[in-house]
């Protein structure tokens, strides 16, 4: 090939480059960066010497991202809490790792700390998870979210009943329950208030059983299983809210201080049949089939 024809080919191929992008390349040769007009309009009012003019689009372009950033963090924060979710089944120390992640792309929202710390107590990490509890309740206290406040404060009872810590404990079940109390006066239609009142009498009867006073225990055990009842009565077909009632029958029936032998029997009885005809009706669900845990129960109680 000559030098002339193999010039000229270059120069076609060099025209055939340069021509399929034309808006991209300056005069100079350099390329061109396009410059959206909502970011453009802030520069062109300095421009024009009109500071104030620029400074309110400034605020407008910043609005833009910051929401465009605060979408971009919740759906990161949703991604981590659904891996946490499944490997928290098989990983704890992997859904650890990704509920904290959670936390870092939406640390004000407080589900994301409550399930971290939820976590840590599996992983056996009852300080972590004390500290995650901390953040729950100030965030939702921050946010004015009254049920994320008592679900907090029955999980810090929990962290602190583990550690032996049972005053601490019980001063959290009892702040819980009286933000139950408001709520449902609120909402008498949402069930999820009493549910929550029952279950945090019943640690509280945990609390006072552990701490020797069984009068007491009795009495916080019968509130919650009150409650329960209720809502059992209000949805036969839950069976979660019967699966709650057999857990009151469970603790009242072991409860040995303030009770006859009768009445706990009474009370193991009733919590067994609860579950076995859940079972017949093909109901419980994995790790729900307690018959032979109350069949045990039933064979220590003394004789009459």
């Amino acid at each position: 090939m000559s030098t002339s024809s193999s010039a000229s080919g270059t120069c076609r191929w060099a025209r055939s480059r340069t021509c399929s992008r034309p808006s991209a390349i300056s005069s100079g040769g350099w390329p061109r960066r396009t410059i959206p007009a909502t970011t453009r309009r802030p520069w062109e009012a300095l421009g024009r010497g009109d500071t104030r003019a620029a400074e309110a689009e400034f605020e407008r372009v910043f609005a833009a991202r910051a929401n465009a950033a605060g979408r971009a963090s919740q759906q990161a924060a949703e991604a981590a809490r659904n891996v946490a979710n499944l490997a928290l089944f098989r990983d704890i120390a992997k859904a650890v790792e990704f509920y904290r992640t959670a936390t870092r792309f939406e640390p004000d929202d407080p589900q994301n700390w409550r399930l971290l710390g939820d976590a840590c107590i599996l992983a056996g990490d009852t300080p972590g998870a004390l500290v995650a509890y901390h953040q729950a309740r100030a965030g939702a206290t921050k946010a004015g979210a009254e049920w994320e406040v008592m679900a907090a404060d029955v999980s810090l009872g929990d962290g602190e009943r583990i550690c032996g810590n049972l005053a601490a404990a019980l001063d959290h079940y009892r702040h819980a329950i009286a933000l139950g109390d408001r709520l449902a006066a609120v909402s008498p239609d949402d069930p999820q208030a009493p549910r929550d009142l029952s279950v945090s009498q019943d640690r509280i009867g945990d609390v006072l059983g552990a701490q020797g006073d069984g009068p007491g225990a009795l009495a916080a055990y019968r509130q919650g299983l009150g409650i329960a009842e209720a809502l059992a009565a209000r949805d036969p077909a839950n069976t979660q809210w019967q699966m709650d009632v057999v857990g009151s029958c469970a603790r009242l029936g072991t409860l040995a201080s303030a009770q006859t032998v009768q009445l706990r029997r009474h009370y193991l009885l009733r919590g067994r049949a609860i579950l076995a005809e859940l079972k017949g009706r093909d109901r419980l669900q994995p790790g729900q089939d307690w018959i032979e845990w109350f069949d045990a129960q039933l064979a220590q109680l003394p004789t009459d």
